[in-house]
């Protein structure tokens, strides 16, 4: 299973909180997550790695596709069911004061 995002803008933040509510043995999941710019190339940002739950963010430095990655594929004989929250959140752009203004 995956979730992806298109970041427009750099200095975004993408979230996750994760967990696995569900499940008899192996209570955990893999995870990561990878980015691939508009030429196709794709670059990973958080490795592969098996948790049972985790919550983190990251601060976005390029524009393109960002991919969350759950993987249960060495887990075939126990499925597993999974909450999650993700979310991108754009940059805060503080507003520019004119120059009338910032000159009083």
């Amino acid at each position: 299973m995956n979730v992806s995002f298109t970041v427009e803008s750099v200095n975004s933040y993408i979230a996750w909180d994760f967990s696995l509510v569900q499940g008899k043995m192996n209570m955990d999941v893999g995870f990561s997550v990878e980015f691939t710019n508009s030429s196709g190339e794709k670059t990973l940002i958080l490795p592969h790695r098996r948790y049972e739950s985790d919550q983190g963010n990251f601060c976005t430095c390029m524009v393109g596709n960002y991919k969350l990655i759950w993987d249960n594929s060495y887990s075939t004989f126990f499925k597993k069911v999974l909450r999650y929250k993700v979310d991108c959140i754009p940059p805060v752009v503080e507003p520019l004061q004119s120059v009338t203004e910032a000159g009083g």
